[in-house]
């Protein structure tokens, strides 16, 4: 069976974040065309499970919802032990939340 660029492309998105391979995870979103976004939550999760800080930032930055499946993101690092990232998360969902009430004027 043949894949088609985009599952290839989410492929890459999701291994490279698992894995760690930053320069991988930016390649894949500047070269996005709205295809790949649409799976930065899920290689955000996968990203926060392995304790990869910088593609964390990385997607976070890209627009990753952080509260994506329930915060599962924020759950698999702290099964994993990973402190680092789910402060980090805290602190960038609590920037947005800021943010919306700013802009909201509340």
């Amino acid at each position: 069976m043949k894949r088609s660029n985009q599952q290839l492309r989410r492929a890459v998105l999701l291994e490279a974040a698992r894995s760690g391979h930053a320069h991988l995870v930016q390649r894949a979103l500047l070269e996005d065309n709205n295809n790949a976004l649409a799976d930065i939550d899920d290689a955000l999760i996968r990203a926060a499970a392995n304790g990869h800080s910088a593609i964390v930032k990385m997607l976070t930055n890209a627009g990753a919802n952080i509260h994506t499946r329930q915060d599962a993101a924020v759950w698999s690092a702290a099964a994993n032990g990973h402190g680092e990232i789910v402060k980090l998360l805290e602190h960038e969902a609590a920037r947005r939340d800021a943010c919306r009430r700013t802009i909201r004027g509340i």
